[in-house]
Order: C-alpha cells, then structure tokens, then sequence
C-alpha cells in the first residue's frame, strides 16, 4: 500500500496541534517575564538615579521624602539620617516600588562619611 491514510493524517494533526498549543502558552509565559524584567530594571536605575542625586547633594542635615513618578507607576522613598555613634556617618537609604505592587520594592543603602 502506497500513500497515506487519512487516519494517519488526523492523527499526525492531532500530535501537531497539541504541540502548537504548548508553544502558544510559552509566548505567554515569556510576555509575563519580560515585563517583569523590565519593570525589575526600571525599579532598580529609578533608585540607582535617587542614591546618586542624594550622595551628591552633600546631606547637612537629616530629613524624607516621596515622589510618586505617574509616568512609570513608581513611588520612590528615600531618608538621610546620621549615625547616632558617628556623626560623620550618613545612612542613605531609597525605596523604589511600582504603586500597584509594594510587596515588590527594591531598596539601596548607602553611608556617608563627611
């Protein structure tokens, strides 16, 4: 016998196509990291771009603040305090989470010594 049957064409569709599905749930999955990686990386430059404004700007005094940046979704903390043993220690620490989802914040810290 020559040639195909046509259940072995149904068949041969059947294994495709539940192939096809499986591939269509990857593309999913990789949307699903890829924004989370982007939004990993934005929360980490937004907090990187603060600590480096704020180590600059040569703290004398202590003091907070928030912004809340609308255009990327994020709201960014920071604090200057001095170390209560050392005064010439500064703690710099900055807070950078998207407003919809604070259990995913990113934190730096960094010290001072002036």
């Amino acid at each position: 016998m020559r040639g195909v049957s046509l259940l072995e064409v149904m068949v041969a569709l059947a294994i495709l196509s539940v192939g096809l599905l499986s591939m269509v749930s990857f593309f999913g999955e990789g949307r699903r990291l890829l924004s989370t990686s982007h939004q990993t990386a934005l929360v980490a430059q937004l907090a990187k771009n603060k600590m480096e404004m704020l180590r600059n700007s040569r703290p004398v005094a202590a003091g907070e603040g928030e912004e809340n940046l609308a255009e990327t979704g994020m709201i960014r903390q920071w604090t200057i305090a001095q170390d209560e043993n050392n005064r010439s220690l500064w703690v710099i620490s900055v807070l950078v989470f998207p407003a919809n989802e604070p259990s995913r914040a990113f934190t730096l810290k960094s010290i001072l010594y002036y």
